[in-house]
Protein backbone atom coordinates (compact mmCIF):
# COMPACT_ATOMS: atom_id res chain seq x y z
CA UNK A 1 0.00 0.00 0.00
CA UNK A 2 3.25 2.42 0.91
CA UNK A 3 4.49 1.74 -2.55
CA UNK A 4 1.32 2.38 -4.23
CA UNK A 5 1.14 5.73 -2.70
CA UNK A 6 4.80 6.87 -2.83
CA UNK A 7 4.20 5.58 -6.48
CA UNK A 8 1.31 7.42 -7.24
CA UNK A 9 2.56 11.00 -5.43
CA UNK A 10 5.52 10.79 -7.55
CA UNK A 11 3.57 10.38 -10.80
CA UNK A 12 1.15 13.34 -9.77
CA UNK A 13 4.43 15.67 -9.29
CA UNK A 14 5.71 14.56 -12.85
CA UNK A 15 2.38 15.14 -14.42
CA UNK A 16 1.36 18.59 -13.14
CA UNK A 17 3.77 20.50 -14.90
CA UNK A 18 2.42 18.68 -18.06
CA UNK A 19 -0.91 20.47 -16.80
CA UNK A 20 -0.09 24.13 -16.08
CA UNK A 21 -1.19 26.83 -18.39
CA UNK A 22 1.60 28.08 -20.00
CA UNK A 23 3.52 31.71 -18.85
CA UNK A 24 1.81 34.63 -20.57
CA UNK A 25 4.34 36.65 -22.62
CA UNK A 26 4.71 40.20 -22.76
CA UNK A 27 3.78 42.25 -25.56
CA UNK A 28 7.90 43.04 -25.95
CA UNK A 29 8.29 38.82 -25.64
CA UNK A 30 5.75 38.54 -28.64
CA UNK A 31 8.15 39.95 -30.98
CA UNK A 32 11.00 38.01 -33.13
CA UNK A 33 13.91 40.82 -34.45
CA UNK A 34 16.65 39.56 -36.19
CA UNK A 35 19.74 41.83 -37.52
CA UNK A 36 21.99 40.15 -40.03
CA UNK A 37 24.82 41.38 -41.31
CA UNK A 38 25.69 41.59 -44.97
CA UNK A 39 28.41 43.44 -47.12
CA UNK A 40 26.22 44.60 -49.74
CA UNK A 41 24.81 48.46 -50.02
CA UNK A 42 20.97 49.41 -49.21
CA UNK A 43 19.75 49.51 -53.13
CA UNK A 44 20.95 45.79 -53.06
CA UNK A 45 19.83 44.60 -49.76
CA UNK A 46 16.52 46.31 -50.74
CA UNK A 47 15.94 44.78 -54.06
CA UNK A 48 17.36 40.95 -52.72
CA UNK A 49 14.56 41.60 -49.57
CA UNK A 50 11.70 42.12 -52.29
CA UNK A 51 13.06 39.19 -54.43
CA UNK A 52 12.92 36.76 -51.11
CA UNK A 53 9.82 37.56 -50.02
CA UNK A 54 8.81 37.16 -53.85
CA UNK A 55 9.67 33.95 -53.55
CA UNK A 56 9.22 33.12 -50.21
CA UNK A 57 5.33 33.67 -49.90
CA UNK A 58 4.51 33.54 -53.90
CA UNK A 59 3.50 36.94 -54.32
CA UNK A 60 5.32 40.19 -53.55
CA UNK A 61 1.75 41.88 -53.76
CA UNK A 62 -0.21 39.76 -51.38
CA UNK A 63 1.76 40.33 -48.88
CA UNK A 64 3.64 43.58 -49.50
CA UNK A 65 1.76 46.46 -47.43
CA UNK A 66 4.38 49.07 -47.70
CA UNK A 67 7.54 49.55 -49.82
CA UNK A 68 9.78 52.79 -49.13
CA UNK A 69 12.95 52.33 -51.25
CA UNK A 70 14.19 55.52 -49.77
CA UNK A 71 13.49 54.48 -46.00
CA UNK A 72 14.66 51.12 -46.63
CA UNK A 73 12.00 49.85 -45.52
CA UNK A 74 9.27 46.94 -46.74
CA UNK A 75 6.53 46.18 -43.98
CA UNK A 76 3.56 43.73 -45.00
CA UNK A 77 1.54 40.42 -43.76
CA UNK A 78 2.29 36.59 -44.43
CA UNK A 79 1.85 33.53 -42.78
CA UNK A 80 3.81 30.08 -42.72
CA UNK A 81 2.23 26.45 -41.76
CA UNK A 82 3.07 25.44 -38.43
CA UNK A 83 2.83 22.41 -36.17
CA UNK A 84 0.76 22.59 -33.11
CA UNK A 85 -0.73 19.98 -29.86
CA UNK A 86 -1.46 17.19 -30.98
CA UNK A 87 0.24 17.74 -34.79
CA UNK A 88 -2.34 20.12 -36.14
CA UNK A 89 -1.22 21.93 -38.92
CA UNK A 90 -2.23 25.34 -38.82
CA UNK A 91 -1.71 28.63 -41.35
CA UNK A 92 -0.05 31.07 -38.45
CA UNK A 93 -0.36 34.88 -40.09
CA UNK A 94 1.87 37.55 -38.88
CA UNK A 95 2.93 41.19 -39.66
CA UNK A 96 6.50 41.52 -40.67
CA UNK A 97 9.03 44.18 -41.22
CA UNK A 98 12.53 44.52 -43.32
CA UNK A 99 14.49 47.80 -42.90
CA UNK A 100 17.89 48.13 -44.36
CA UNK A 101 21.03 50.41 -44.77
CA UNK A 102 24.13 49.69 -45.90
CA UNK A 103 26.07 46.53 -45.10
CA UNK A 104 22.75 45.17 -42.81
CA UNK A 105 19.14 44.03 -42.72
CA UNK A 106 16.57 44.16 -39.70
CA UNK A 107 13.77 41.72 -39.81
CA UNK A 108 10.74 41.91 -37.11
CA UNK A 109 7.76 39.77 -36.94
CA UNK A 110 5.02 40.28 -34.48
CA UNK A 111 1.07 40.33 -34.07
CA UNK A 112 1.49 36.15 -35.25
CA UNK A 113 -2.12 34.40 -34.37
CA UNK A 114 -3.43 31.26 -36.22
CA UNK A 115 -7.22 29.90 -37.16
CA UNK A 116 -8.65 26.94 -36.08
CA UNK A 117 -11.45 25.64 -37.81
CA UNK A 118 -13.61 22.80 -36.30
CA UNK A 119 -17.04 21.74 -38.22
CA UNK A 120 -18.58 25.44 -39.36
CA UNK A 121 -16.87 27.40 -36.52
CA UNK A 122 -13.94 29.28 -36.71
CA UNK A 123 -11.57 30.11 -33.77
CA UNK A 124 -8.35 32.61 -33.68
CA UNK A 125 -5.80 31.69 -31.80
CA UNK A 126 -2.82 34.11 -30.47
CA UNK A 127 0.66 33.38 -30.37
CA UNK A 128 1.19 35.12 -26.68
CA UNK A 129 1.99 32.00 -24.11
CA UNK A 130 5.78 30.10 -24.14
CA UNK A 131 4.82 27.13 -25.22
CA UNK A 132 3.04 28.09 -28.62
CA UNK A 133 5.88 30.94 -29.07
CA UNK A 134 9.06 28.63 -28.06
CA UNK A 135 8.04 25.30 -29.04
CA UNK A 136 5.66 25.85 -32.30
CA UNK A 137 5.98 29.30 -34.00
CA UNK A 138 9.81 30.00 -33.41
CA UNK A 139 11.73 27.15 -34.65
CA UNK A 140 9.40 27.78 -38.14
CA UNK A 141 10.28 31.74 -37.85
CA UNK A 142 13.88 30.84 -37.36
CA UNK A 143 13.87 28.79 -40.66
CA UNK A 144 12.17 31.57 -42.25
CA UNK A 145 15.08 34.18 -40.62
CA UNK A 146 17.51 31.55 -42.17
CA UNK A 147 16.16 31.12 -45.58
CA UNK A 148 16.32 35.36 -45.67
CA UNK A 149 19.77 35.49 -44.16
CA UNK A 150 21.32 33.18 -46.76
CA UNK A 151 19.14 34.71 -49.96
CA UNK A 152 20.89 37.78 -48.83
CA UNK A 153 24.44 36.70 -48.11
CA UNK A 154 24.06 34.69 -51.62
CA UNK A 155 26.68 36.27 -54.16
CA UNK A 156 24.20 37.53 -56.80
CA UNK A 157 25.57 36.24 -60.66
CA UNK A 158 25.83 38.76 -63.53
CA UNK A 159 24.14 37.06 -66.69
Amino acid sequence: MKKVIIIAFVSFICLVPCFARPKELSPEEQVIQKVIEVQKPKDELFLLSLDWISKTFRSAKAVVDFQDKEAGKIIGKASIPVTYNFGMVNDTFFNYTIEVKDNKARITIENAYFMVTVGSATARGDITNEFTMNECFRPEVDKLILSLTEFLQKTTEEW
